[in-house]
């Protein structure tokens, strides 16, 4: 999964921004309920989620939530049609 986020421009904000940019947190846990899932062999494929929590963390859960950088610049946000053409294109 990749992701990226608005952090919140209040204090608690720039703290952990400030903290991810010294490196004192390098990592983020993700909360969710699984909505779709396949089997790929002994592996279990969460294919939909719905998103219920984002953290930084110095702990993840799992190994690969680290974080990648940090941008200073707005995002632009995908309709949510647009997201479910792209999920369309997948082989599920």
């Amino acid at each position: 999964m990749f992701g990226a986020f608005e952090i919140a421009d209040t204090p608690d904000g720039d703290e952990a921004l400030a903290n991810v940019k010294a490196g004192v947190v390098d990592s983020f846990s993700v909360g969710f309920r699984p909505i779709r899932d396949r089997r790929e062999g002994d592996v279990l494929v969460r294919v939909e989620a719905a998103l219920l929590e984002v953290s930084l963390t110095g702990v993840p859960a799992y190994s690969g939530a680290q974080i990648a950088g940090v941008r200073a610049e707005s995002l632009t946000v995908v309709s949510r049609s647009t997201a479910e053409a792209w999920l369309s294109l997948l082989d599920w």
